[in-house]
């Protein structure tokens, strides 16, 4: 039992740190940059507490376009306000691609947690602008996640 509580609580103390780290990215500078046969993409990190409104607009507004519907058919169905509270809570974090006019095309959402009694990195979206799809962005935004949670 009292190595179980040591353990979640290293484990809140990782999630704690983690939340800490300003740029997400710098020890991974080389993913800053995406390339694929001619499209390119810059990707930066941020927390929900130093994005500007637009972008955090922006995300919304993406998810909404490309998930609405679907939500709307299952049991959960669409509710602007809730999803605003979840995307736009301190605690989330974004990963986002811009394109060479540094207008955003892509992200991925997510937020350290503790799942399970184990620290982890939990998606809670990833979505892509449909004039960008099919080049690879989002499998690159998943592996740049992956990244984040071996760190």
């Amino acid at each position: 039992m009292m190595k179980r509580k040591a353990e979640v609580r290293a484990k809140r103390k990782l999630v704690k740190e983690a939340n800490l780290i300003i740029d997400q990215l710098a020890t991974f500078p080389e993913v800053k940059t995406y390339h694929n046969d001619g499209f390119q993409a810059s990707i930066e990190c941020k927390n929900v507490k130093n994005m500007d409104n637009h972008d955090l607009r922006w995300a919304f507004n993406l998810t909404k376009q490309n998930m609405k519907s679907m939500y709307q058919k299952s049991d959960w169905g669409w509710n602007d306000k809730e999803k605003k509270e979840e995307m736009f809570d301190n605690k989330g974090w974004y990963v986002i691609a811009r394109n060479e006019q540094s207008i955003p095309i892509g992200m991925a959402s997510f937020r350290f947690d503790i799942e399970e009694r184990d620290a982890v990195v939990y998606c809670y979206e990833i979505q892509i602008s449909q004039n960008v799809r099919g080049k690879g962005l989002g499998k690159y935004l998943m592996n740049i996640l992956k990244l984040i949670a071996q760190k």
